[in-house]
């Protein structure tokens, strides 16, 4: 069984066969239960693939909303990575 439940969608995002730019708005929004389970690593990859997108206009509040948690989750597995013990003290 997968251990994401868009694991699809994270497999061609991370090999570069799609972006977040091209996907669906539901893709991106589906997948959102998923971020959370990602590596820094993946988070990283996901992140500077699309540095210079900006989710803006109709039917692009989903992208913008999975690019966030990207960056909300990123910001605490740095933390963690960085302060160790120090950074769940602050969470």
């Amino acid at each position: 069984s997968a251990l994401l439940m868009r694991q699809g969608f994270f497999e061609r995002l991370l090999k570069g066969d799609t972006t977040l730019h091209n996907c669906a708005a539901a893709d991106a929004s589906a997948a959102e239960t998923d971020v959370k389970r990602l590596s820094l690593e993946q988070l990283l990859n996901i992140r500077c693939q699309s540095l210079e997108y900006v989710p803006a206009g109709a039917g692009q509040a989903s992208k913008a909303s999975f690019l966030s948690l990207v960056d909300r989750c990123t910001m605490a597995l740095l933390a963690e990575r960085l302060l160790g013990e120090e950074a769940k003290a602050l969470s």
